[in-house]
C-alpha cells in the first residue's frame, strides 16, 4: 500500500510514523489505544478487553505526529490505519489469515455500485480499518444519518481500528462494529442487536485456501460446501444465508469462475441473484451470467487474480438447504489408496553435488559413488510421459548434470579415494559444508536418499497442468520434483503401468479443472504439495480400464 497523500509533507509524516512503529504490532496497539476515547470503545459490540497503554516518551512523540496527520486528514483515517497496520504486522502472518486491505478507489466504486438508499442497513463483513464506512460517509453525506452501518470483525485490533475510524470521520452514533466471527453470526443474533433485516452486504473476505483451513472437512460439512472451498466461499455462502432480499458486493478470486466448487456455488446463487462480474481485465468469465448484467472495466483490484462480484436479489430465499446442490460423487478412489508421495532429494548445494560426465572424468569419481538422477531445469518437451534409459542417456550426452555424488555415511572419510577426498576439501573451501542442509547432516557430504527410485515422477511446480512421468529409467528425483511410490501390494505388468500413467495424467487434468486444488502464485505459477496430491481422485471409469492385478487388489482392499 502506497502513502495516500498528494502533499509531500503529509507523506513524510506518515512515513516517519511508520518507521517509528517499525515491524512491531505492539507499537501500533499502543499508538491506537493512546488515541482512542471512551466513545470509541462504546461503538464496539461485544467489546473485548484491551491492554492499558503506557505513555512513554517515544509514544508521546508518535502520538503527536499521529494527531497532526488525523487533524488534517480525518476522512483518510481508515487508509492511514491500514498503511500503519501493514507495516507493523509481519507480512507472512497477514497472508496466513488473508488480511489485505481494500484500496480507497475500489471501496468507492463498490459503494457506488450497491447504490445505498435512505433507511437501508449495510453490513461490512470483515471491516478491517473501516474503509467501506468511510466511502459510505463521503458518498452519501446528505442522507448518511438515515443509513445504518454495521461492521463485523474477528480481529480485536482491527475491530478497534474500525471503531476509531468511525469516530474520526464523524459517523452517526448508531454506526457500530461487532467483534465477532461473521461466519457464525446468525440472523437471530443480528435481530437481538436491532438489525431485523440486512439490505446490503459488502466484503473483501480473506483469501485463505482450503489447505490452510484448520478442521476444513468439519467446517465444509457444516456449511454444505466442497472441502476444496476457500474461506472466501464460506463468507459468500453465509452472506446469502442471512440475507432475505438485497444486494451483495464481494471481492473474490477469479478462480471462482473456473473451479467446480466455485461454479456450483455461483450457479446456486444465480437462482436468487442477478450476478454481475467486473474483472480487473474487463472480461466476463462467468458463462451463466446474463449479458445485460456484465460490465466491463479496467479497475485494478486489491488482490492478484481478483474480480468484483455484484449480487442483486431477484427472489426471496425459501429454504437454506436449497442454496447448495448435494455433492455428487466425483471420486471413488484417491491416489493415496495405492501410492504415496514424497519430496525429492535435498542436496543443499546442487552445484556441488550434481555432476555431468565431463566433471566426473575431470574429478575422477568412481561409479560406486554416483547415482542416476533426473536433471533439474528440464524443458517441458524433455519430460515425456514415460522417461526411459534412452531419454536419460540422451540428456547425459548433451551435458546435463545427470549424476548425484553419493557417499554413504558408513564410508569413512580417510577410506575414500584421493580424488573424492580432494573434491570434498574443495567443497569445504567453498563453504558448502556450512550450508544449513549440509550442516545438519552427520557427514555434510552424505546426502540422504530414499530406499528406491520412485515409480513415477511428478512436476509439482507448473503452469497450465502438471504431469506424471513413468520412471522406467529408475532415476532419483530432486526437490524440484515429487516422487510417487506405488504401495508394495500393487503388482503391475509393464502394460498396466503404461495404462496407469495415462490414467493419472487424465485424472490430474480433470481434478485441476474441477477443483483447482493447487496453490497459485504470481505469474501463473501453481504448486501442489505431497499431501494435496495424495488426495487426487482417480475416476472409477479410468481404473476400470485396467483388467488386471491393480484393479482386483485395489477394489479388494477398499472393500475390506
Amino acid at each position: 500500500m502506497t502513502p495516500p497523500f498528494r502533499n509531500s509533507t503529509e507523506n513524510r509524516k506518515l512515513l516517519k510514523l511508520a518507521r517509528a512503529i517499525g515491524n512491531d504490532i505492539e507499537s501500533y496497539v499502543q499508538l491506537l489505544l493512546s488515541a482512542c476515547s471512551r466513545q470509541t470503545f462504546a461503538r464496539i459490540v461485544h467489546c473485548p478487553t484491551y491492554p492499558v497503554y503506557v505513555m512513554t516518551r517515544d509514544l508521546e512523540e508518535r502520538l503527536q505526529i499521529f494527531k497532526d496527520l488525523l487533524s488534517e486528514n480525518s476522512v483518510e483515517t481508515p487508509y492511514i490505519l491500514a498503511y500503519l497496520f501493514e507495516r507493523a504486522k509481519n507480512e507472512q502472518k497477514r497472508k496466513k489469515v488473508g488480511q489485505y486491505f481494500t484500496p480507497q478507489k475500489v471501496a468507492n466504486k463498490i459503494i457506488n455500485l450497491v447504490d445505498l438508499k435512505s433507511g437501508e442497513i449495510i453490513l461490512d463483513a470483515g471491516s478491517g480499518t473501516g474503509i467501506f464506512a468511510q466511502s459510505i460517509f463521503t458518498q452519501n453525506f446528505d442522507q448518511v444519518k438515515k443509513i445504518r452501518y454495521l461492521g463485523v470483525e474477528t480481529d480485536p485490533l482491527l475491530a478497534l481500528s474500525t471503531a476509531f475510524s468511525l469516530e474520526r470521520i464523524g459517523a452517526p452514533e448508531n454506526w457500530r462494529v461487532a467483534y465477532s466471527n461473521f461466519l457464525f453470526m446468525t440472523s437471530d443474533e443480528l435481530k437481538k442487536l436491532g438489525y431485523r433485516r440486512i439490505d446490503v452486504i459488502v466484503a473483501n473476505p480473506p483469501f485463505v485456501r482450503s489447505n490452510r483451513l484448520g478442521k476444513r472437512k468439519r467446517i465444509a460439512k457444516q456449511f454444505g460446501l466442497s472441502g476444496f472451498a476457500g474461506l472466501h466461499s464460506f463468507f459468500l455462502y453465509h452472506a446469502a444465508r442471512i440475507m432475505d432480499d438485497g444486494r451483495m458486493a464481494f471481492i473474490l478470486p477469479l478462480e471462482m469462475t473456473r473451479t467446480r466448487y466455485g461454479y456450483k456455488l455461483l450457479k446456486s446463487l444465480k437462482e436468487r441473484f442477478d450476478i454481475e462480474i467486473i474483472n480487473h481485465n474487463g472480461e466476463n468469465s462467468y458463462s451463466t451470467a446474463s449479458k445485460k448484467n456484465v460490465t466491463e472495466t479496467q479497475e485494478i483490484l486489491v488482490k492478484p487474480q481478483a474480480s468484483l462480484f455484484i449480487f442483486r436479489s431477484r427472489t426471496k430465499f425459501k429454504k437454506e438447504e436449497e442454496l447448495i446442490e448435494p455433492e455428487s460423487e466425483f471420486q471413488n478412489i484417491q491416489l493415496r489408496n495405492f501410492a504415496s508421495v514424497h519430496r525429492g532429494i535435498s542436496t543443499g548445494a546442487n552445484k556441488f553435488f550434481l555432476l555431468n560426465a565431463d566433471m566426473i572424468e575431470e574429478i575422477g569419481v568412481p561409479d560406486t559413488f554416483l547415482i542416476k538422477i533426473m536433471p533439474t531445469k528440464l524443458k517441458r518437451n524433455e519430460m515425456a510421459d514415460i522417461f526411459n534409459e534412452e531419454d536419460w542417456c540422451r540428456l547425459k550426452e548433451s551435458g546435463k548434470r545427470c549424476f548425484l555424488l553419493n557417499i554413504p555415511s558408513k564410508n569413512q572419510f580417510m577410506e575414500l579415494p584421493n580424488s573424492v577426498k580432494q573434491y570434498l576439501r574443495l567443497g569445504e573451501q567453498q563453504g558448502v559444508h556450512l550450508v544449513p542442509t549440509c550442516k545438519n547432516r552427520k557427514d555434510w557430504y552424505s546426502v540422504r536418499l530414499p530406499d528406491a527410485p520412485p515409480d513415477f515422477i511428478f512436476t509439482y511446480m507448473f503452469r497450465g497442468y502438471p504431469k506424471f512421468i513413468h520412471n522406467t529409467a529408475g532415476v532419483y528425483a530432486l526437490t524440484n520434483l515429487l516422487g510417487v511410490y506405488l504401495k508394495k501390494h500393487i503388482v503391475m505388468s509393464k502394460k498396466e503401468t503404461m495404462k496407469l500413467t495415462h490414467i493419472l495424467n487424465a485424472s490430474i487434468i480433470k481434478w485441476i479443472d474441477a477443483e483447482s486444488p493447487s496453490r497459485m502464485y504470481s505469474g501463473g505459477l501453481s504448486k501442489l504439495e505431497p499431501r494435496d496430491l495424495e488426495r487426487m481422485p482417480v475416476s472409477r471409469r479410468f481404473i476400470d480400464s485396467i483388467k488386471g492385478s491393480l484393479l482386483d487388489t485395489l477394489y479388494e482392499r477398499l472393500e475390506h
